[in-house]
């Protein structure tokens, strides 16, 4: 909060502040749901901490907006990582629910930023990211808000940048083990929507079955091809497919990294042979 105050105090722009916090740290999702519940306008922009917009973002996604009456407007975004930009196109939803059949999937289109989202989506359908479950909580969270959008659009420019190069975010730390607390919360959001869809939509509900246990079942081996077996015995509990599974998988891994790094050698080899009859020719 120092940080903050500093800054406002420092800043002579036209924007006006109004600063909530919690008294302690409660995750993503209680702070998106604070902000939500004390907004004042009839439209909500979620920017996390290591992102930034364009400058005409909200502008033109506004603009977007009162041409078309949608409900939600989303934007292009562009993907800052190790090896350079990416552009993230939003797709052409054709209907509230063809985004919604989309933000289902585990991709990345049910990100819950680069959106203008009308507030009452949240207010007069009890939508809430629930605390606890920090880690792709949009997951649960868009879709329930589509479901309930009577129109939706699409801005064709790019109005946020997805910032990849922060190591110690929720979305890029990296672990020799698998990552439970990802998992949880990745498992967590399924089910959220499962129940969610339970007796509103058959596709979504029969799709979100067949989701789910891809989810384990990769889960799985990815536990078992980084030796992680307390890992691989907790999402056993939750799967149909049990050990012994886990040496099938790690057997899998070994020679998945063996072929790859066969490949790899190969590869200079022949390399290494195309240079020599190069020079040869010359």
């Amino acid at each position: 909060m120092a940080l903050v105050e500093k800054f406002i105090a420092s800043y002579s722009g036209r924007v006006e502040f109004r600063v909530l916090h919690h008294v302690c740290n409660r995750g993503l999702a209680a702070a998106r749901n604070t902000a939500v519940a004390n907004a004042k306008s009839d439209f909500v922009f979620h920017l996390d901490s290591d992102d930034w917009l364009e400058p005409t973002a909200v502008e033109h996604l506004v603009m977007k907006q009162k041409e078309t009456g949608a409900d939600i407007v989303s934007g292009n975004a562009l993907r800052h990582g190790e090896r350079g930009t990416q552009v993230l196109r939003e797709a052409e939803f054709a209907s509230p629910n063809d985004m919604v059949y989309k933000m289902i999937e585990f991709t990345i289109e049910h990100v819950i930023w680069r959106r203008l989202i009308r507030r009452t989506l949240y207010l007069e359908n009890g939508i809430e990211a629930v605390e606890g479950v920090n880690v792709g909580e949009d997951h649960h969270t868009m879709p329930r808000l589509a479901y309930y959008a009577k129109k939706v659009a699409t801005l064709d420019e790019i109005v946020y940048h997805y910032n990849c190069l922060n190591s110690n975010s929720y979305m890029s730390a990296r672990t020799s083990r698998l990552n439970m607390n990802r998992f949880r919360s990745d498992y967590s959001s399924i089910k959220i929507l499962q129940e969610f869809f339970r007796d509103k939509d058959e596709y979504c509900t029969r799709r979100l079955q067949e989701i789910e246990k891809e989810f384990l079942e990769n889960s799985m081996k990815n536990a078992a091809m980084r030796n992680d077996i307390v890992a691989y015995d907790e999402i056993a509990a939750q799967s149909a497919i049990k050990p012994p599974f886990f040496w099938f998988w790690k057997c899998y891994g070994l020679y998945k990294n063996k072929i790859a790094k066969i490949k790899s050698y190969l590869n200079l080899f022949l390399i290494g042979w195309i240079f020599y009859a190069l020079e040869w020719l010359v």
